[in-house]
């Protein structure tokens, strides 16, 4: 009988730290009853019988956890184009396809790892072997490996081409090195007695970096202060021999070696883990640390969060959770460039491919869902994180991300001004100044209509912006006209806030309301009118609520007119007619020193 000659190469020890395989010859007429032991192994254990090559391996499987796999020997010589077979195990190209074995061919890609005969692919690594090399009825000779292959890759594999084979499940757990010599043995044997196989080759075995489990050292003292425990050294030792580890002592400290099949195994904590769980965490007396401990730092965002959370939530609104994750249609139904977003590779969805961008897109898919639901006045908020491609990456090479605060109001025909009422209301009970100007040219001219939107300014800095929605954008979402929104981000100013008391002395006395229009110059920002007005009620140390009511422009384009609804109060006493007139034309006559304006 001639000897074969196996000749294996691994092209890059991470992705295969070891591979072993060895040909056999099958007999023409097999044994009697040579099925039997395994087809009556695998039915006990719920797996069907395939044939006499594949039962020998689900059987070992399902025995020791070690997948192998089998070629026809003379088919991987064939596709090498080779007279001898040369296996190499190397990463996969970007491009190459394989028909497996259940007839399904897949394009391969960077991450795969892949069986090759004279580097022609003949297997994918830990998943499926390929169709070319199928074992069948006329096989005679046959190739058993027993290798591992890189768990972190394969979990990659799994999900990329959506194989969740027997044998790549066991492999994404992790195999170690040393268990494919023992589980290659015992299949030679198995089909030596089941089969009437003979072995014509040697074992060949290729392990470019034989390592075993490294010694952890951890003395009984630092075991027993981290478990609370009281364990003598004896009890220590007995614990870990009776599970296969290894112990050395020399003092109080232990030299612990793992076994090989225990791959979880790296540094002190493991080893004190693991008698903990022998023993039985329940056993372990509960007590209070004998070392000193002290309160965790307060988080500064998330205390700024609840503060918010609180503040909307009394004010009406409603606060949602949302996906990170967003579709292509919806970045382009808002005017976004799928190009700013990162690309989800394995994503959960084909509907939710890319990291958004902003928060306010995500809420207005939950306003029209909720506008279908029937309710028609509403706002809903959300905190969370934004991930915009422009801002590049982190020193850690991450991207990076902000924590952003959003919300939309449904329901009003100025939206605009309800938006700002929940924004300016916030604001000011987190202690911020704030104030609002013109909107640049840029993320907001997609999303905002350009005349009805505003940056938000805290601290000298612009931290969002607020507007009402562009019709194109709320048509794309058949919402109402009206709908406004803001999106602010959290971490740039409002950090550094302190919170102001929700209480704001209301007067014991009656108050007045009054309705004003003022007629002033067209590129005067509403905002710079209002400012006025509240300082000079301010100054007077009244009570006062002023709301906005209207802009209204007609054909004279150098002038418009803005309408407020103003009540105030004294807090000393019921004001006079007099002194009602005095503080109206007090704020006339700075509007009309100040800002050009005429009260009409």
């Amino acid at each position: 009988m001639t000897k074969i000659n196996l000749n294996i190469t691994i092209a890059d020890a991470e992705l295969c730290p070891r591979y072993q395989a060895a040909v056999m010859e099958l007999p023409v007429q097999p044994p009697a009853n040579y099925l039997l032991p395994a087809q009556t192994w695998l039915a006990r254990s719920g797996m069907r019988s395939i044939d006499r090559v594949v039962d020998v391996t689900n059987e070992l499987m399902l025995l020791t956890g070690q997948p192998l796999h089998a070629f026809d020997y003379d088919k991987l010589v064939k596709v090498g184009g080779q007279p001898t077979a040369h296996i190499i195990i190397r990463a996969a190209k970007t491009g190459e396809k394989l028909e497996l074995l259940d007839g399904k061919t897949i394009e391969m890609e960077d991450g795969d790892i892949v069986i090759t005969s004279n580097d022609v692919p003949v297997a994918l690594a830990g998943a499926m072997g390929g169709a070319n090399t199928a074992i069948d009825a006329g096989t005679r000779r046959i190739v058993i490996e027993s290798a591992t292959f890189n768990l972190y890759s394969l979990r990659g594999t799994q999900f990329r081409h959506g194989i969740f084979s027997e044998a790549i499940t066991r492999f994404t757990k992790g195999q170690p090195p040393a268990l494919t010599q023992p589980v290659l043995a015992r299949a030679v044997e198995l089909y030596q007695e089941n089969c009437g196989a003979t072995l014509v080759s040697e074992i060949a075995d290729a392990f470019p970096q034989p390592a075993k489990n490294p010694p952890v050292k951890v003395t009984t003292e630092r075991i027993n202060g981290l478990l609370g425990a009281d364990y003598d050294l004896d009890t220590l030792v007995t614990t870990l021999t009776n599970v296969g580890f290894g112990v050395k002592v020399a003092g109080t400290t232990l030299s612990v070696t793992a076994p090989f099949w225990r791959t979880d195994i790296h540094i002190a904590e493991d080893v004190i883990e693991e008698i903990g769980r022998l023993n039985g965490f329940d056993n372990i007396p509960a007590r209070l640390p004998a070392r000193t401990f002290s309160s965790p730092a307060t988080d500064a965002l998330g205390d700024l969060k609840s503060k918010i959370r609180q503040t909307l939530s009394s004010s009406g609104a409603n606060e949602v959770l949302t996906y990170s994750f967003v579709s292509e249609k919806l970045l382009e139904s808002v005017g976004q460039d799928p190009a700013n977003s990162y690309k989800i590779i394995n994503s959960i969805s084909p509907e939710l491919q890319y990291v958004r961008q902003q928060i306010v897109p995500s809420i207005l898919e939950k306003v029209r869902e909720n506008l279908r639901a029937g309710y028609d006045k509403f706002a809903l908020f959300e905190m969370n994180q934004v991930f915009p491609k422009s801002e590049g990456l982190t020193e850690e090479k991450v991207p990076v991300q902000f924590d952003n605060l959003a919300l939309a109001v449904v329901g009003e025909e100025n939206g605009f001004y309800l938006a700002k009422e929940y924004l300016t209301d916030l604001l000011t009970k987190l202690g911020a100044e704030v104030s609002f100007k013109p909107v640049k040219v840029g993320l907001s001219e997609k999303l905002y209509e350009p005349k009805r939107s505003a940056g938000v300014v805290v601290g000298g800095a612009q931290i969002g912006i607020l507007g009402e929605i562009k019709s194109s954008v709320a048509n794309n979402f058949k919402l109402p006209s009206g709908v406004a929104a803001f999106e602010i981000e959290l971490m740039s100013k409002l950090l550094e806030l302190k919170t102001r008391s929700n209480y704001a002395k209301h007067s014991q006395f009656p108050s007045v309301e009054r309705d004003l229009t003022f007629r002033v110059p067209s590129d005067l920002a509403y905002a710079e009118l209002e400012t006025q007005i509240r300082a000079d009620l301010t100054r007077q140390k009244l009570w006062f609520e002023l709301a906005p009511l209207s802009i209204y422009q007609g054909d004279d384009q150098t002038t418009k007119n803005i309408s407020f609804r103003l009540s105030f109060a004294s807090h000393d006493k019921t004001l006079s007619g007099k002194e009602i007139a005095a503080i109206i034309e007090t704020i006339a006559k700075n509007v009309k020193q100040n800002l050009k304006g005429e009260m009409i």
